[in-house]
């Protein structure tokens, strides 16, 4: 008979996420330094465990994770063959936004760029929003002065490369100095993306406003170019291995599907232009993939892995949740939520005492993760675990991690509601996650468990990837329809 892991915690923090910008987390959970349970096996370095064995940590305890992480989204930042490279020296530092001296130094470091070079091109930021009707001669100032940025810009799109390095520790970015995020100190050191993505944000917003500026002019060419521009931008940043990256998919589509639809206002058009239009819609570069975010997400969570004996459950995300007394929040969620609130700090006081009670063999989690992460990517590691230690491949197989469907989680995150959440977790049994299951059972079954259980339930699946991005690659495929409706009429017309 196989066992069950209810792996009830999964949907605790799913249900976290989902309140991610209405809560905060629970600011002194961990008054006294975390100290493993007795039994515990930290994490080895070894090819078969941390995959990597350099870099080290200063005190040469373990793998510098961050550093790995942060190589991994910079291979390649100091090419010439790099466009975004070529983009931070035409435009300069002001694209980035208010960024500190420290940030720049780091990007300009890995761009292989002299920070105090001044750039080809000033960027001057507008100082209107999208909406400027009526103010024409403004854009027409500024576009004048922006439009020879905008073209080399365009070109460095193009290039065979587009890396965006991160600008040194999320930890270290005032945003998280300040208010709530203080308390996050130990749970978000990584690679900070933030200056990259507003520099995209800027980016785009420069083609959107020539773009404005060429469609009063009814120059259609020159605007297509523009709307090209801003797609081009999705898919090249989209495809940087950070998770962040691909989260602007769906915004930065938008974006640029509105403009290819008011493109599609310019009276000048004919249908040459329009099958040149799907035709370079085909030839964009290929976005993001699901393959893309693998190495990114397992060495994250070996960086999880390693840092659970200092930071405890943190490490991983557990901690409680707690609804701030706020007039403009509190009134927002409902009863029901706020008792689903209730369960869910229950359910993760059963999973911190868990951490801090019983004891895991870290190694054999890491091994257990390194190999499903081996099947997605159709590697034959998972068998050689099992040659190595049979004894695993019995466990393993019995081991069944309940969890909620695809159409559920489709439901859940329409809905977002956290009561009808917790209804989903509720179904599932709850016959292993507790202490005295979890005790019963022998280091190696309970770790081979964990390790199952955390790629099932915590690990971006393909079908999940394609969900988050569904929005986006539906707006495109609307756009290109639009073009060909449009391309059948003026058909239907001169006949």
């Amino acid at each position: 008979m196989k066992k069950n892991l209810a792996f009830t915690f999964a949907g605790v923090l799913l249900a976290s996420g989902m309140l991610c910008y209405i809560l905060c987390f629970g600011g002194n959970q961990n008054p006294e330094p975390f100290v493993p349970p007795s039994g515990t096996v930290p994490l080895r370095i070894s090819v078969e465990t941390t995959i990597v064995t350099e870099p080290l940590l200063p005190d040469g305890t373990g793998v510098d994770f961050f550093a790995v992480l942060d190589n991994l989204c910079s291979d390649g930042a100091d090419s010439a063959d790099n466009g975004f490279r070529d983009i931070v020296r035409l435009l300069g530092r002001n694209i980035f936004g208010d960024i500190t001296d420290q940030q720049w130094t780091i990007l300009c470091e890995k761009l292989n760029l002299n920070p105090d070079d001044p750039p080809q091109f000033e960027y001057v930021k507008p100082d209107f929003g999208f909406n400027v009707a009526g103010d024409s001669e403004l854009l027409e100032r500024w576009v004048t002065e922006m439009s020879p940025a905008i073209t080399a810009v365009a070109e460095a799109l193009n290039k065979p490369l587009y890396v965006v390095p991160p600008a040194g520790r999320l930890s270290d970015n005032p945003v998280f100095q300040s208010g709530h995020f203080a308390q996050f100190k130990g749970s978000v050191d990584w690679p900070d993306d933030l200056p990259g993505t507003m520099a995209q944000r800027a980016i785009a917003e420069m083609f959107s406003h020539r773009f404005m500026y060429l469609q009063d002019k009814q120059d259609a060419e020159k605007a297509w170019d523009d709307v090209l521009s801003m797609f081009c931008i999705v898919r090249r940043f989209c495809s940087q291995p950070f998770p962040n990256a691909a989260n602007f998919i769906n915004a930065f589509e938008k974006m640029a599907a509105y403009y290819a639809e008011e493109f599609l206002k310019i009276e000048s058009i004919d249908a040459a232009q329009l099958r040149q239009c799907l035709a370079d819609l085909d030839s964009l570069p290929v976005g993001a993939q699901f393959e893309d975010t693998l190495e990114y997400q397992r060495f994250g969570w070996l960086k999880n892995i390693a840092e659970f004996p200092q930071n405890g459950p943190i490490a991983f995300g557990h901690r409680l949740i707690e609804m701030p007394d706020h007039p403009l929040i509190s009134p927002t969620i409902s009863e029901d939520d706020k008792m689903a609130i209730v369960q869910i700090n229950k359910e993760m006081e059963i999973t911190l005492r868990i951490y801090r009670e019983v004891p895991f063999d870290w190694n054999i989690i890491a091994e257990i993760m390194n190999a499903e992460f081996d099947d997605r990517l159709g590697k034959p590691a998972k068998q050689a675990v099992f040659q190595s230690n049979p004894a695993l491949r019995k466990i393993y197989d019995e081991t069944v991690v309940p969890g909620l469907s695809e159409d559920e989680m489709r439901e859940i995150l329409a809905g977002g509601s956290i009561s009808v959440l917790m209804e989903r977790v509720n179904k599932l049994p709850h016959d292993v996650w507790n202490i005295d299951r979890l005790t019963k059972l022998t280091l190696e079954e309970r770790s081979v468990y964990l390790g199952k259980a955390f790629f099932a339930s915590r690990v971006l699946t393909p079908e999940r990837f394609a969900l988050q991005n569904s929005e986006g690659v539906a707006t495109f495929e609307k756009v290109k329809t639009a073009i060909a409706l449009q391309l059948s009429a003026e058909a239907s017309a001169r006949k």
